[in-house]
């Protein structure tokens, strides 16, 4: 609907709301308010017993009952999900009561308030084209509208065959490209950078008073100014700052307010471009994303001395538990108790902190990289660990 959208395209579109509320290919027709009554039902039970219930878990499914399911777009899922593109922290369910809302959902009703360019793209021979076609039919009001069939394509097959992907993105490439034919100017991209010398260096996130060791050359600390002061993500202001303090900032209002300034994980670079432009910021070390892999640091090492002909300044964190998200708010104050953890229904344990009134909720397992001597010889220059359990009794 927004119309700061130049062209709409959709790949194998999913009508959840129709397969919710009438069933795969309209086969639960008639079981639309029996289903509405059991939701209900779940809803009261689960106020009168304290308890979550859940969907069915796909990842519990036996392969002789997955492998068998009638329907093909649920079979080639059975097989993607569970058993070659499975992740961990993918529930594969969701809560039974939450099909209300399901039920009620229709994306397609409002298809005529399209006037936009439209291409909707779907498999030759997929058993879910019909959420597609009946969606490009109602959008009767654009002018330029397609609907592509990707050859030798299943539902599930988009995500990852080789070839399907390969056409969906060259048809997406020629509807966009369509919409920006001019001739740019040709300049060169010119950013000055300083050449960095390589160093093995160790550097540490520390909240102890007079932690020493020989071993660092950085150290961290959220309230030691003595050491480089690590502020938090969420700056609410910089007027009383420092602007003497060397700091570890993980926000980007503070690359216009400071100087003397590392980078931290949070700005979430991934790529050589994102490097150099901290460096001409005035960043001295720039933080890795916790993200990379050792072949896309490497990747990213190489590409940056291929442009610049100029070594960076890169840290990297060996050892931490990433800080997965900050609320601006206490859960302390709202619940009127110290609250340690979150458990998920996984019984795993994510560690929360309250300071300064806004709550950290930390991962519940460690990352811990390999081989230090291997990242000095990829171009790191410092490598940084972070002693959270320490930083966690500090603040409690």
């Amino acid at each position: 609907m927004d119309k700061r959208l130049k062209k709409i395209a959709t790949v194998f579109m999913f009508n959840t709301g129709v397969v919710r509320r009438e069933g795969f290919q309209n086969s639960q027709v008639d079981t639309v308010l029996k289903r509405l009554h059991e939701v209900a039902s779940i809803r009261e039970k689960e106020l009168n017993e304290g308890t979550l219930i859940y969907n069915a878990n796909m990842t519990e499914m036996k392969p002789e009952v997955g492998h068998q399911l009638p329907i093909e777009m649920y079979r080639e899922g059975y097989e993607y999900y569970v058993e070659t593109h499975f992740h961990p922290n993918s529930h594969s369910c969701f809560l039974q009561r939450n099909l209300m809302d399901l039920m009620v959902y229709d994306p397609v009703q409002f298809m005529y308030l399209f006037d936009q360019p439209l291409l909707m793209m779907v498999g030759d021979h997929s058993d879910t084209n019909y959420m597609s076609e009946q969606a490009f039919e109602l959008a009767i009001t654009t002018k330029e509208k397609e609907l592509y069939y990707l050859k030798d394509a299943t539902h599930i097959q988009t995500y990852y065959k080789e070839s399907v992907v390969k056409e969906a993105i060259e048809k997406l490439n020629q509807k966009r490209l369509a919409l920006f034919q001019k001739e740019f100017k040709k300049e060169v991209y010119q950013i000055e950078l300083k050449d960095f010398t390589p160093l093995k260096s160790y550097a540490i996130l520390s909240n102890r008073l007079n932690f020493a060791d020989k071993k660092y050359t950085y150290f961290y600390s959220e309230k030691e100014k003595t050491k480089i002061l690590k502020l938090p993500k969420v700056m609410p202001s910089y007027a009383n700052i420092d602007s003497n303090q060397e700091y570890l900032v993980g926000e980007l209002g503070s690359l216009y307010c400071l100087k003397n300034i590392v980078s931290d994980y949070s700005f979430n670079v991934v790529n050589s471009y994102s490097v150099a432009l901290l460096h001409s910021l005035g960043v001295k070390r720039v933080t890795l994303s916790l993200e990379l892999t050792d072949s896309m640091i490497e990747t990213l090492i190489t590409n940056y001395l291929k442009r610049y002909q100029k070594r960076p300044n890169l840290e990297l964190i060996i050892k931490n538990r990433w800080e997965l998200m900050v609320l601006k708010f206490s859960l302390d104050n709202y619940y009127k108790s110290q609250v340690k953890y979150l458990v998920d229904r996984f019984k795993n344990y994510y560690h929360v902190v309250t300071k300064n009134n806004l709550t950290y909720i930390y991962d519940y397992k460690e990352t811990i990289r390999g081989s230090d001597e291997k990242y000095f010889k990829m171009g790191i220059n410092s490598l940084r660990e972070e002693n959270y359990e320490e930083i966690w009794y500090f603040w409690i």
